[in-house]
């Protein structure tokens, strides 16, 4: 017979033979021979109908052996050395002294390589033996594994005419200059073809075969289960403009070996890099017409960087010793992808790992989607070479770097990573100690706008930031539109940020245990979510930077004042233990139906700053200052800002002190707290930095005050004190302070008393209003009722240090609290129609010698004197150039 190849490995099971070739193909292969040829041994082949190859002889020539058709059954005739495959108990027989056996030996062969061109299915044992394989055009093989002994690869291939194709590892192996085998692929391609096996063996070359394959072809790359090694390999490619493709490894665990870093001088080199592990991309051309990395989606891995020998430590001989404020190496990327068109990462876990997690670079639509990042992180706290703190540095889960229209959604980024290091190190800004202090940079954020000078890369189908020529369309700094929705970070310096000219949403993330959980450093949008500095609340940022704007919401700026930046949260829950639960220096800021949860030494709202802010708004938010509040002032600090407008919310104190909203130090154009629920004693202090406020339709439902100081416009109308304790007036309290306003209106103000003095009531009267230091001018106090349920001691309306004002309309219940305790006025004071017993002056105050210097009269007004008598003058008037006197009083008693 002609020479056969030797053929061992596993036999494939009926099933697996079945779907290689059928009885029938095998039929109709052997039924279109006609030619009957001579064999070696001095017969004739004969093909029979029933898929068998006879070889005939006359009849004193010998017989020789031949392969039947396989069969489930063993054949009836047979003559010595006659073989088959068993398809009922998956082996090859042979016909051994007048019974069939499992042929085990080298003879099993099939002759693949026939004159007749006749293609029998047979197997090799792996790819090596594949490769050296020789056959005839159109023969089928079982290629048994990819690796002798090993169940990984396996499959059925057709013997190729190709001079052309390259030997792809996993798809074609290339025999010769003239023949390949190729597999037949019908669907999506496995990995294992390639060689890559799940039993943590290195396969980082047979992993670079097959990335590089489903780069160039596209499709489905599928990965075994079980844990694959890329070794030593770090995978590379900056083809672009090539077909999309998926790379999934549902069950499969990806790790490498170590790498070190590349070696640097510490004496003149602050730190070193490593090559990232997977990067796949480059920056596109042609400001977002040429060329792109296609879209790709990598899904259901875990990807696990435990054999890294850099742990953040100082050295390169003590880099496993750490992490250290200031490390040899920054880390490295597990996955960068860069000018990809819509690349989807989804169903991964990245974890263990000095560096970043995920690094998105000038992608259009990058889409993260439930993935877990656990202790991927990294900083570079101290520089080396100046002893000074980085603001900038290296270390996150998830980073769009100018992006357009990014995702990142149901995703998980945790850290527990903290500092290594001589408990003596201290940080050089804020003094803290160092050791023990969280590592991880940030969870996840974007930064850099598209098209940006230091950045003028373009995403792949943004065309509207440059013309073709790369002309700018309008400014450099273009926003990216970047969002983060149902994700979750802990322990990361910064939690979820924003920069540079970028605008983000934040939809009902969680972001706690960090030093700044949420840092809108740019434009954000943030709905739902709760924000929570958590074990955090009472460390010190060693940074100094960060630790000035320490908060929980930290609405600030790290890279220039945007002052047509925009920050606005909704339906947050917002708690802070210590420091600030919000602060802001955007140019427009609007927190709206929020839940406030203070604690401690905590503040609501710090403002401090030298950037221009155009609007503030808090609105329809519940604000809680729970029993162990220790800081009860400086809960509102606003400066630099036009326009404060606090309205719609609800305040609780559950303690017994004052919480004191407004510092001494805020200020503004115009600040409106206006519609607001105060449950438990307040007090809301505006100072003379404020020009214009107004403070209406207020409810107290306990101890509430005001004051007021050096306005240029105060309203105060519609409050009502539904509570008032006599309690507070008696421990020198009052509802309204005020000083030196100009143009003020207090009117249609309600209060109810609480009597809650037991023995005895009041002992003497009160003031609603209180003037003090300097007196107030321009005012109108109108239609205000006092409620002193009729005893004899109460409030009076007024404690008055006033200059030209009226006093009207006004009423109260009682019959011995006074409307005004009289100060020293200046006119004209107008008083007329009130319910309530005024208690006169000992000073005519509206007589000329007592009017006020700012008092500019018009020709022909009239002001009526305090203390007219019998038989005297009604009041002056103002003739153009002088007063006169107005008008006589009569000297008999009209009554009726």
């Amino acid at each position: 017979m002609p020479t056969s190849i030797s053929v061992t490995g596993v036999i494939p099971t009926s099933e697996e033979y079945s779907d290689l070739v059928t009885q029938e193909e095998l039929t109709a292969a052997i039924g279109a021979f006609s030619t009957e040829l001579s064999s070696s041994s001095g017969g004739t082949l004969v093909n029979t109908s029933t898929g068998t190859v006879e070889e005939r002889f006359t009849a004193d020539e010998a017989r020789i052996v031949h392969n039947l058709a396989p069969s489930a059954t063993d054949p009836a005739t047979a003559i010595e050395g006659d073989e088959f495959f068993s398809t009922t108990d998956n082996v090859y027989k042979i016909y051994r002294s007048g019974a069939w056996v499992v042929n085990d030996s080298a003879a099993l062969a099939l002759n693949l390589a026939s004159t007749t061109g006749l293609s029998f299915i047979g197997q090799v044992d792996s790819v090596a033996t594949l490769r050296v394989t020789i056959s005839t055009s159109g023969t089928r093989i079982s290629l048994a594994s990819y690796f002798p002994g090993l169940e990984c690869g396996g499959g059925e291939l057709i013997y190729t005419a190709d001079a052309t194709s390259d030997d792809d590892g996993g798809t074609i192996f290339r025999v010769n200059d003239d023949y390949i085998w190729r597999r037949a692929v019908k669907s999506a391609i496995n990995a294992t073809w390639f060689g890559v096996t799940g039993d943590g063996v290195d396969r980082g070359i047979y992993v670079k075969a097959a990335f590089d394959y489903i780069i160039k072809n596209g499709g489905t790359l599928i990965f075994p289960e079980g844990t694959v090694n890329l070794g030593t390999m770090r995978y590379v490619t900056t083809a672009m403009n090539g077909p999309s493709f998926t790379i999934t490894g549902y069950g499969c665990k990806i790790i490498w070996e170590n790498v070190d870093p590349i070696p640097i001088d510490i004496t003149t080199t602050n730190y070193s890099s490593e090559t990232a592990l997977l990067f796949f991309g480059a920056d596109p051309t042609g400001y977002g017409r040429g060329d792109y990395f296609p879209s790709l989606i990598i899904e259901g891995f875990t990807f696990d960087y435990s054999n890294q020998a850099n742990k953040g430590g100082n050295t390169y001989a003590t880099m496993g010793v750490g992490p250290h404020p200031t490390p040899y190496s920054c880390g490295t990327t597990m996955l960068d992808i860069w000018g990809s068109s819509y690349p989807i990462v989804r169903n991964c876990t990245f974890q263990n790992c000095w560096g970043n997690a995920l690094r998105f670079r000038n992608c259009n639509g990058p889409y993260v989607d439930n993935v877990l990042v656990k202790d991927v992180a990294a900083n570079e706290l101290i520089n080396r070479l100046t002893n000074t703190l980085k603001s900038d540095s290296f270390g996150s889960g998830c980073f769009m770097w100018g992006c357009a229209n990014g995702k990142v959604q149901n995703s998980q980024f945790i850290n527990t990573k903290v500092y290594i290091c001589d408990p003596s190190i201290v940080s050089p800004e804020t003094g803290a100690v160092i050791n023990g202090t969280l590592v991880g940079y940030i969870g996840c954020y974007a930064e850099y706008p598209m098209g940006v000078s230091n950045n003028s890369k373009v995403p792949p189908g943004i065309t509207t930031v440059t013309d073709p020529s790369g002309v700018l369309l309008k400014d450099a700094d273009t926003t990216q539109y970047v969002t983060f929705e149902n994700v979750s970070v802990s322990g990361y310096v910064l939690g979820i940020k924003s920069e540079n000219t970028t605008s983000v949403k934040v939809l009902n993330c969680i972001s706690t245990n960090c030093y700044l959980p949420l840092i809108n450093a740019s434009n954000m949008f943030v709905q739902g979510g709760i924000f929570d500095k958590a074990e955090c609340s009472y460390k010190i940022n060693p940074q100094g930077g960060y630790y000035f704007q320490d908060s929980t919401v930290a609405n600030g700026s790290f890279s220039g004042n945007y002052p047509n930046s925009i920050f606005i949260m909704d339906g947050a829950t917002i708690t802070c233990r210590h420091a600030h639960a919000i602060v802001n220096s955007k140019g427009h800021n609007r927190i709206t139906n929020c839940r406030f949860n203070l604690f401690d030494q905590a503040t609501l709202c710090d403002q401090l700053t030298t950037n221009t802010i155009y609007l503030t708004e808090f609105v329809g938010n519940t604000i809680t200052f729970n029993a162990d509040m220790v800081n009860t002032t400086g809960h509102i600090r606003i400066t630099n800002t036009d326009v404060l407008r606090m309205t719609n919310n609800t305040f609780i104190n559950l303690g017994t002190t004052a919480m004191q909203l407004g510092t001494n130090d805020s200020g503004g154009n115009l600040w409106n707290v206006d519609n607001n629920q105060y449950s438990g004693p307040f007090t809301i202090n505006f100072n003379g930095q404020i020009k214009s406020i107004t403070f209406n339709s207020n409810v107290f439902h306990n101890v509430g005050s005001v004051t007021l100081g050096g306005q240029l416009h105060a309203q105060l109308n519609g409050n009502t004190w539904a509570a008032l304790p006599d309690s507070f007036m008696v421990g020198g309290g009052h509802p309204i302070y005020m000083n030196s306003l100009q143009n003020f209106e207090i009117s249609y103000n309600v209060v109810y008393r609480n009597q809650d003095i037991a023995a005895g009531g009041l002992t003497a009267h009160y003031n609603f209003i209180a003037c003090f230091n300097n007196p107030s001018r321009f005012g109108s106090i109108t239609h205000n009722v006092i409620n002193n349920n009729a005893t004899t001691f109460g409030l009076r309306l007024i404690s008055a240090l006033l200059e030209i004002c009226d006093i009207n309309n006004n009423r109260s219940d009682s019959t011995t609290a006074p409307m005004v305790s009289w100060g020293a006025c200046k006119g004209p004071i107008n008083i007329k129609n009130n319910g309530w017993i005024v208690g006169n002056p000992s000073t005519d105050y509206n007589k000329v010698a007592n009017l006020s210097t700012f008092y500019l009269p018009h020709k022909g007004d009239v002001v009526n004197y305090l203390l007219p008598t019998a038989s005297g003058i009604i009041g002056i008037v103002w003739d153009g150039t002088q007063w006169l006197s107005s008008g006589t009083v009569g000297s008999t008693a009209i009554t009726s």
